[in-house]
């Protein structure tokens, strides 16, 4: 399956979950000896405070804060990493490719000059497209 092929099921998933803006809340009650921090009530919650994701109980050393923090990131982040990344289409690689040979034969026969700085655009552009059309 290619990055593309993924962006695709993802946009597809996005559509189909709770909609962003995505928080997260952590009620939490201190032990007593000091052992850590226990919670009955850790959420993954929309704007409008409903519960996507519930943790009945974690230790603060276990990283579900952290983990609901990630989750929240990337829930809100989706539509537009998706939307971006979705601009990518099989062949690009082989186009850029082509585009860069002709610049390049170009600047060889000619007086033609293209600046560093836009071929090196190209070339990264290239190895994106390269990335979003590799089996994975």
């Amino acid at each position: 399956m290619t990055l593309i092929e993924r962006v695709r099921e993802l946009q597809e998933l996005e559509t189909k979950a709770s909609p962003g803006k995505w928080g997260y809340e952590v009620d939490a009650e201190n032990f007593p000896d000091g052992t850590g921090t226990v919670s009955d009530d850790m959420e993954i919650i929309t704007e409008r405070g409903d519960t996507v994701f519930a943790i009945l109980e974690y230790r603060e050393y276990d990283k579900s804060i952290e983990n609901a923090e990630f989750i929240s990131y990337l829930r809100n982040a989706a539509s537009d990493l998706l939307d971006v990344l979705s601009g990518f289409k099989e062949g690009d690689e082989n186009g850029i490719n082509r585009l860069i040979e002709w610049l390049d034969s170009m600047q060889k026969s000619s007086d033609f000059v293209i600046s560093p700085e836009l071929m090196q655009l190209l070339i990264r552009h290239r190895s994106m497209a390269r990335k979003m059309e590799g089996k994975r």
